[in-house]
C-alpha cells in the first residue's frame, strides 16, 4: 500500500487523442499485465494489424466504471468519438463490425497509453448516426466500443 500519487495538472490533459481496434480474432496473444502495465506488444496474427479510428479532437473519451456485487467488482468499459466518415463504404464497415468483437488501444491527450478488453472480455462495437441540424454543424457517427471486465485496463506503453 501507498499513497495516492496525484498528477502535476499541465501533465494531466482530459480526453483521447487516438482511437485504434482490432479484431479479437486477429489476436494471437496479449501478454499478462504486470501490476496495471503490459510488458510487451500485443502479438498479432500473422498479416493483421491495428486499424485507425479517425476521430474529432475533443469528441473521444475512455471511461471505465466500477460496480460491485455479491461476486466482487466488475467494471463497464466504454471508448467513442465523432467520426465524420458517414459514407456508403463505412456504413458497410460499420455494419460488418456490429457483429464482431474487438480490443481497443487508447491514447489520451497526456500521452498516457491503455489496452481495453481483453481476449476472454473483447468489446463490443456500435454507431450513433447523425445529420446534425445546421450547415454549421458537421454530419458523421459516433462510434463507441464497450463491454464489461473483471479487471481494470493496464496501461500500454509500446
Amino acid at each position: 500500500m501507498q499513497d495516492i500519487t496525484p498528477l502535476n495538472e499541465n501533465d494531466n490533459i482530459g480526453g483521447l487523442e487516438t482511437i485504434e481496434f482490432a479484431l479479437v480474432t486477429d489476436i494471437a496473444s496479449i501478454p499478462d499485465a504486470a501490476g496495471m502495465q503490459v510488458p510487451t506488444g500485443v502479438v498479432m496474427n500473422t498479416g493483421k494489424r491495428f486499424y485507425k479510428a479517425p476521430v474529432t479532437l475533443e469528441s473521444a473519451i475512455f471511461a471505465e466504471t466500477g460496480s460491485d456485487s455479491e461476486h466482487g467488482t466488475s467494471y463497464d468499459k466504454s471508448v467513442s468519438g465523432f467520426c465524420p466518415c458517414d459514407n456508403n463504404e463505412n456504413a458497410a464497415l460499420f455494419d460488418e463490425m456490429e457483429n464482431a468483437r474487438f480490443i481497443v488501444k487508447v491514447k489520451d491527450n497526456s500521452g498516457r497509453k491503455r489496452l481495453v478488453g481483453t481476449i476472454a472480455e473483447p468489446l463490443q462495437f456500435k454507431i450513433d448516426r447523425s445529420t446534425q441540424q445546421s450547415t454549421a454543424e458537421t454530419p458523421g457517427v459516433t462510434i463507441s466500443f464497450f463491454g464489461k471486465g473483471l479487471k481494470q485496463s493496464p496501461f500500454y506503453d509500446l
